[in-house]
């Protein structure tokens, strides 16, 4: 009977992960990501998501590229036509031709139309028919993806590289990290869980992945404008009472931290995921301070201190 309701106690901690991954490299990425390789995925069903989730440079990028592309493509459909295609002079050099029927496709493309060069028999005009449509559509797509990663709220919370187990109350220690607000939003009605994550064998002698949630000093602030140090108090009740560093390297322990939150500028709910291993813990190292008071500015918060500690 213990032991199915530890199993079921397991099972509903286990964040969705299940207890059969034992790997010994981390479960979640610092940036938030799963660490979960989907083999046999198709990219291409999903472009509109892999879009809006890419970065700025790689979403420039792609699309640069893909400007290029497909005036390359059309420039080839106009050369494949011949000389009748395009009006101005026939060169006898490959590259002369290809660079006129490119930049013609440009100004078809964008519906710029100079007017120096110009379809001049039916199968260049009804190429140059469908680039200008596709390229209606492709703008307004362009701009639909522009105005939708504009939009969409990214939150820009910070955590610290590394946690710290320091003196807390008393006699007794705690497991610390903070993070901080780097956007320009105002975020509120913050709430934050950490999941204990390790490997021990069962009954069986079976290697699982076990989890538990660690209680906070605070799990919730109504306001976030300087940093939040998480705090879980070593006490008798937690589950890292009496362990050492070197415990948790052993059992390949992780801590997962997942944050939610509004976001008044939007007026949306947002969300951050992170995780410490066991060797990302320093042990009576404690937080440098982030901020101070100041007569002209009111309060003063260092955000490139977030990672700094001094022994304590």
């Amino acid at each position: 009977m213990e032991k199915k309701q530890q199993n079921t106690q397991n099972i509903e901690n286990d964040l969705g992960i299940g207890n059969k991954v034992i790997t010994n490299t981390r479960l979640i990425d610092k940036n938030g990501k799963f660490r979960v390789y989907r083999k046999g995925e198709k990219i291409w069903m999903h472009p509109y998501q892999r879009l809006i989730e890419m970065s700025w440079l790689k979403f420039h990028l792609f699309i640069v590229g893909f400007y290029i592309v497909i005036n390359i493509f059309f420039a080839f459909g106009y050369l494949a036509i011949g000389e009748k295609a395009l009006s101005g002079e026939y060169h006898g050099n490959l590259f002369a031709n290809f660079f006129k029927a490119y930049f013609f496709s440009v100004q078809t493309f964008t519906t710029v139309g100079y007017g120096g060069i110009s379809p001049m028999c039916f199968s260049s005009n009804v190429i140059a028919a469908f680039e200008a449509l596709l390229g209606l559509l492709i703008f307004a797509l362009a701009t639909g993806l522009y105005y939708a990663k504009f939009t969409r709220p990214k939150p820009k919370i910070n955590f610290s590289n590394i946690a710290v187990v320091a003196p807390y109350k008393e006699d007794i220690k705690g497991l610390m990290l903070r993070m901080v607000n780097h956007s320009y939003s105002e975020l509120i009605e913050m709430e934050a869980i950490i999941t204990y994550s390790w490997l021990q064998k069962d009954k069986m002698g079976v290697l699982r992945r076990s989890y538990t949630p660690i209680t906070l000093e605070r799990q919730k602030v109504a306001l976030f404008p300087l940093n939040w140090t998480l705090v879980h108090p070593i006490d008798e009740n937690s589950p890292l009472r009496g362990k050492t560093a070197a415990d948790l390297i052993q059992e390949n322990a992780e801590f997962i931290v997942f944050v939610k939150g509004m976001d008044t500028t939007f007026g949306q709910m947002i969300q951050s995921t992170s995780s410490y291993l066991a060797k990302e813990i320093k042990w009576n190292y404690k937080f440098v301070p982030m901020y101070y008071s100041d007569e002209a500015h009111g309060t003063i918060l260092e955000l490139d201190k977030i990672n700094e500690i001094v022994e304590g």
